[in-house]
């Protein structure tokens, strides 16, 4: 991969290929899978320590399938093995804001969280496992406008953004959007607090609550408000 990747795709249309982590590694990193489902490969070996972002990936392509997911036509028998559609897209996705966003042990609203959301939109042809990035402001509570105007001035737990991200791609099937909720700390790594994943195929332009995931893949009250645009280029 890639210079061969058409002609393992076009393999993989009647074989059956399992994708294992690298044989030499010494910690439990999961391999990212995505580009290996864009040339057909039927399973990817993810060990379940974690609930990073490949089991997240996974989450977001086989949520409520039991299991089974139909591949692209292109990676089917008879296709030329390329899943770009050769259009070139833009994402907008306008980020209302979030509710009920779960704190970790230990920290209360006492600790002024300043949540923000942060988005990579993963695609197959990303070999580097570099996916362009973009993230909200972190939302910060003005004491002065709360104690004016109650009810405009939510809690950190309940952030407010009104931002919109963009993003320009290869239309592809197997492109997913990447969602996690962060608090942007002083002087420290800014803790995760909720996560979600979304393919793209699945996405339904319009307005969208995101059901928000712990960050061990269990369900939270928490979800996020966006809306999806999709533009051809």
């Amino acid at each position: 991969m890639p210079a061969h990747s058409p002609q393992i795709a076009v393999h993989n249309a009647s074989h059956l290929m399992r994708v294992y982590p690298k044989g030499t590694r010494i910690s439990s990193r999961n391999l990212a899978p995505v580009p290996f489902w864009g040339i057909g490969a039927q399973i990817c070996a993810l060990n379940w320590q974690h609930f990073g972002a490949s089991s997240q990936l996974n989450e977001a392509l086989f949520a409520g399938s039991g299991g089974y997911v139909l591949k692209p036509a292109a990676l089917r028998t008879g296709g030329n093995g390329n899943t770009n559609t050769g259009r070139r897209r833009k994402l907008r996705l306008h980020v209302a804001g979030a509710t009920d966003v779960p704190l970790p042990k230990g920290r209360d609203e006492d600790d002024t969280p300043k949540p923000y959301l942060t988005c990579t939109l993963v695609h197959p042809n990303d070999l580097n496992n570099m996916p362009p990035k973009r993230k909200t402001a972190p939302y910060k509570q003005h004491k002065v406008t709360g104690f004016l105007h109650k009810h405009g001035n939510p809690p950190a737990t309940d952030p407010f953004w009104d931002e919109v991200l963009e993003w320009e791609y290869d239309d592809n099937e197997l492109a997913f959007l990447r969602l996690l909720v962060k608090s942007d700390d002083s002087f420290a790594r800014n803790p995760l607090f909720a996560v979600a994943a979304v393919r793209l195929m699945y996405a339904v332009p319009g307005w969208s609550f995101i059901r928000m995931l712990d960050l061990g893949g269990h369900e939270t009250t928490c979800t996020l408000l966006v809306k999806f645009e999709f533009l051809d280029i």
